[in-house]
């Protein structure tokens, strides 16, 4: 059996320890001849093995909550502006149009766009919904999304300034509040067990998803 989903949280692993041991955040650069080389090195292969999981990760939902109609954005291997670079990935499914067929094109930040996520860290796998609220919105959006879904997908809390803020070394994007209502493994044995997990998840998570599935016309009332 494939193990492609333990290779990808072992290279979180070794890029979060490169990050430590080398980033100098006063300076903003990598120390050491080889520390951005390694870095970028490590984020290259940390993207070949999470763009592997991604077709796996489609069929896994495609056959519930009209699965087969979601896709994923591509993401690819790039530093922040800094020439940091995350010791993180994910990937992310939502529906690629609307119940009467209209495609969807969401902005980052839609109001009500909720996200499927997969993500990939350090300290293991999370499998569970994604939301960016702005400040104002995030306490009501919290409580919407935490009575739609089962207590087991707990909020992570990911960070909006720096991975080591979060224990699970999950990091969103500055300025935004993130919400990560995900179940949690540390490993996996095998890539089967993670798509089963894949699949479970998205058959207890899916429905939620698919009621926001509108377009940002729709969203703006």
């Amino acid at each position: 059996m494939m193990n492609t989903i333990n290779e990808l949280t072992e290279l979180c692993d070794s890029a979060y320890r490169h990050d430590r041991a080398s980033w100098d955040q006063e300076a903003k650069l990598y120390r050491g001849t080889n520390g951005p080389d390694r870095a970028e090195a490590l984020s290259g292969q940390m993207a070949a093995c999470r763009n592997a999981l991604v077709n796996p990760v489609l069929a896994a939902v495609e056959d519930q909550h009209e699965g087969h109609l979601v896709v994923v954005p591509e993401r690819k291997s790039k530093a922040y502006s800094s020439g940091r670079y995350e010791p993180q990935t994910w990937i992310d499914l939502h529906y690629s149009q609307t119940r009467e067929g209209v495609p969807l094109k969401f902005a980052k930040y839609d109001m009500r766009w909720n996200k499927f996520r997969t993500w990939f860290s350090a300290a293991g796998v999370g499998i569970g919904i994604f939301a960016s609220p702005g400040e104002l919105c995030h306490q009501g959006r919290l409580s919407a999304l935490s009575t739609a879904v089962p207590g087991s997908f707990v909020d992570r809390q990911p960070s909006s300034t720096d991975w080591e803020d979060n224990e699970l070394l999950l990091r969103g994007m500055n300025g935004r509040c993130h919400i990560y209502l995900a179940d949690w493994w540390p490993r996996f044995e095998n890539d089967g067990d993670f798509l089963a997990a894949v699949a479970d998840c998205w058959s207890i998570l899916g429905e939620t998803i698919e009621t926001n599935r509108y377009s940002k016309e729709t969203n703006s009332g």
